[in-house]
């Protein structure tokens, strides 16, 4: 069995055997991914630590920029996570949409990663090429935990994307209710506008949504009327991550 199949099939012993009899533990697929970016993404945490002993690099990147740590943040390996960061991973790192691995944590709504992110350090306030947080693609996509967690990390809740939405705005167009509920108890600003001139209510997906920025207070439905009047409200596609 060769080293490759040995990793996908989480054979460790055999890993093992192959590193001591001289195998190269830097070799690369065709996507640029090295054995401990596969290891990582199919969560074999054993073949990781004998890579890793082997001196495997941890910031070795893919065809896409992406490290190990991407890889972990991405499938919510917080063993993984903790494994590679103990052997040095940049908890930094930027693929090649400039999205660091707590950004990747928070779109997938991975906790436990985003949890160990945190507590190493990692930057809360980092965009990727589109301007997006952690917080706000926690936020466009619906994991009130994640932000949760980035809020009680204290997350800011008025940084904003490339078109000036935030969290908040980003919440209400795509109906995350529950996010709207924890930002606007963080204290996001109802009144904040994105460079279309927009809140969040202005351009909320749902009448739940509505119902409870409204509730909230101040913020009053300025363009949702003249919207609904075209066939519904204002829409906006969802920027990706």
């Amino acid at each position: 069995m060769d080293l490759w199949r040995a990793v996908e099939s989480g054979t460790a012993g055999e890993v093992e055997r192959l590193l001591a009899a001289g195998a190269s533990v830097e070799v690369c697929n065709g996507q640029g991914s090295t054995l401990l970016i596969l290891a990582s993404l199919h969560g074999r945490t054993g073949i990781v630590e004998a890579l890793l002993g082997a001196g495997a690099n941890t910031n070795a990147v893919n065809k896409d920029g992406w490290t190990a740590l991407h890889f972990a943040a991405f499938k919510g390996r917080a063993e993984i996570a903790q494994r590679v960061l103990g052997g040095g991973a940049d908890r930094e790192a930027r693929d090649k949409n400039g999205q660091t691995p707590l950004i990747i944590a928070s779109r997938w709504g991975r906790v436990g990663v985003l949890a160990l992110l945190l507590s190493a350090g990692a930057d809360k306030c980092a965009q990727n090429k589109w301007g997006n947080t952690a917080l706000i693609v926690a936020s466009m996509n619906g994991h009130a935990p994640a932000a949760q967690a980035l809020l009680a990390a204290g997350a800011d809740t008025e940084g904003t994307d490339n078109d000036g939405d935030t969290a908040l705005i980003c919440a209400g167009r795509n109906g995350r209710c529950e996010v709207v509920k924890l930002l606007l108890a963080a204290g996001a600003s109802r009144e904040a506008r994105n460079n279309d001139g927009d809140r969040a209510i202005d351009v909320a997906s749902h009448d739940a949504v509505v119902a409870v920025l409204e509730a909230a207070g101040r913020a009053t439905p300025l363009k949702r009327g003249a919207a609904a009047a075209e066939g519904g409200a204002a829409a906006k596609v969802p920027k990706k991550l």
